[in-house]
């Protein structure tokens, strides 16, 4: 309906259908209006059972200027824009690596910048999340360990192995300063097995165990764990899941940390591989799944990955990435599930429908382990939830017994007969 009498005209739009739905208004001697409206119900926020995370790179909202703004904000209504919308979602957690060292300390041993943190540690707090705080990346020459300093390359600068005791300085200078903050989570280093850690392995254990040490001296019930490692199902990791499990056996850390950012076509073979080699290395547990997207961000696979990080008895799950810039080149915008004005796509839906229903849900069982028929089991409010979803071919199985509700990846009712298609879409039984 549209009220003519107001200088503008204002469009009422409802549905009761959880989708993103085209909007095409026509009015008489006026051109045509297209336009999408995504419609999902608000998330009660997940519980502390498992994390459901999101990267909406607020460090870049709030102090890289305009073109990494939403549209027609300044950065901290921004960051609160940002972060309502995460809310919003049920998120629980929110993954941030864009304050480096350098932004913080510009001389040895000299005093700590902490503003522009203690500003986005606040504002995710005040809303029950978690500040995921990715600890790395070198301050400049200055902080470089002396063997880097001969050929020394600023292109490169901040995937240098910093000089460890530069390093401890800041490390224990930050620990001391948030010694009271249960609500961070500590991730050390960005994939010490690629290009952002330009050392060797043996400089980033020890750089791990004595960073480890220090947060944990300050903070023992800190949750730390070991930098997300970039093709986590290779061989050559295995020194790196090795050195996690000596630090969790020693205290030192509560898992590891791990990415993925592979389609379906291989993703079940790939984390397969990668549990193998954790599981040989003493890892009792399936990690941390850090960062984890698509380019394309498909709603399908998005929704599967988050389902099985969580079977296969990982601590967390991060969606990479949140939201487009409007620096078209910005290397993040093909992973994104929000437009840069936070409008939602279905990604966005399939994503927040995982942690409606399981956000607050205890994780029962694995029932079916199989590339074409992944099935677990769950209890929330006391009735059981079951997830049936396919990481690779279609598969038709039995419906399941008894009286229950069927819902689609979008959380939309559905009903199925005595056979049910079990594809990389889930559905969910809520009995």
């Amino acid at each position: 309906t549209f009220d003519y009498n107001s200088p503008y005209s204002i469009l009422s739009f409802a549905s009761e259908k959880n989708g993103i739905f085209t909007i095409k208004i026509k009015q008489f001697g006026e051109k045509e209006h297209i336009f999408t409206v995504g419609v999902l119900p608000k998330n009660e926020q997940a519980s502390d059972d498992f994390y459901y995370g999101i990267q909406p790179y607020i460090t870049r909202a709030y102090t890289w200027g305009e073109g990494f703004c939403v549209p027609g904000y300044n950065a901290e209504e921004s960051v609160n824009k940002i972060l309502n919308v995460a809310e919003y979602l049920g998120a629980n957690l929110v993954r941030e690596d864009s304050v480096g060292w350098g932004a913080m300390q510009s001389e040895p041993y000299g005093d700590l910048n902490y503003s522009v943190q203690d500003y986005l540690v606040k504002q995710v707090n005040d809303r029950n999340m978690k500040y995921n705080w990715l600890l790395g990346y070198n301050a400049g020459e200055w902080s470089t360990a002396p063997k880097y300093k001969k050929n020394y390359d600023e292109s490169i600068s901040w995937t240098y192995p910093p000089d460890i005791k530069l390093w401890n300085d800041f490390t224990n200078k930050v620990a001391d300063h948030y010694a009271d903050n249960t609500d961070i989570l500590w991730e050390i280093w960005n994939e010490p097995n690629l290009f952002f850690f330009a050392g060797t392995s043996e400089e980033y254990f020890e750089l791990l165990e004595s960073t480890s040490k220090t947060l944990k001296s300050k903070n023992k019930s800190a949750f730390v764990y070991s930098g997300g490692l970039a093709t986590a199902e290779k061989d050559t990791n295995s020194e790196y899941y090795q050195k996690s499990a000596e630090l969790i056996n020693k205290g030192l850390l509560d898992t590891f940390g791990y990415h993925n950012h592979d389609g379906l076509d291989n993703y079940y073979d790939y984390i397969t591989q990668m549990l193998g080699l954790t599981n040989k290395a003493g890892l009792k547990d399936g990690g941390f799944n850090s960062e984890s997207g698509v380019g394309g961000a498909d709603a399908s696979t998005i929704a599967c990955k988050a389902l099985y990080t969580r079977s296969t008895g990982a601590k967390g799950y991060v969606s990479f990435s949140f939201r487009k810039t409007v620096t078209p080149e910005n290397d993040i915008n093909d992973f994104a599930f929000f437009n840069e004005y936070l409008q939602p796509t279905e990604t966005v839906i399939s994503y927040a429908t995982v942690i409606r229903f399981l956000g607050n849900a205890e994780f029962v069982k694995n029932i079916s382990n199989e590339k074409d028929l992944v099935i677990d089991e769950y209890t929330k409010n006391g009735n059981k939830i079951e997830v049936y979803y396919s990481l690779g071919e279609k598969r038709k199985i039995a419906s399941p017994e008894g009286e229950y509700k069927a819902y689609d990846m979008y959380g939309n009712s559905i009903e199925i007969g005595d056979k049910t298609t079990i594809t990389n879409s889930p559905i969910y039984i809520v009995y």
